[in-house]
């Protein structure tokens, strides 16, 4: 009887090494400027990210920073466009 109670439980649930329903989203890639608009400084002061190249640093006085060089291109973008929804997401829902 215990054989037959484990199969019919067995039933209900996934196979072994199965993927789960609840599948990962990979994340969007924010700029980090957009994300951390305003940072603390360790001796005193903050700064102030305005992109991801340029930022103002406010100590003593106000000092434009900006990173020189090229920017690399992220190919990546549209990497996830075409899979498949989570289970019971609509069109409304935004990852």
């Amino acid at each position: 009887m215990d054989e037959e109670a484990a199969r019919k439980a067995s039933a209900f649930s996934a196979p072994k090494g199965a993927r789960g329903l609840a599948t990962v989203v990979p994340a969007f890639h924010w700029s980090y400027a957009s994300t951390h608009r305003v940072e603390a400084l360790p001796g005193g002061g903050m700064i102030i990210n305005l992109t991801d190249r340029c930022a103002l640093v406010i100590s003593i006085m106000l000092i434009p920073v900006c990173k020189m060089g090229e920017i690399k291109a992220r190919g990546n973008l549209l990497e996830h466009m075409d899979d498949p929804k989570p289970l019971g997401a609509t069109d409304n829902d935004l990852p």
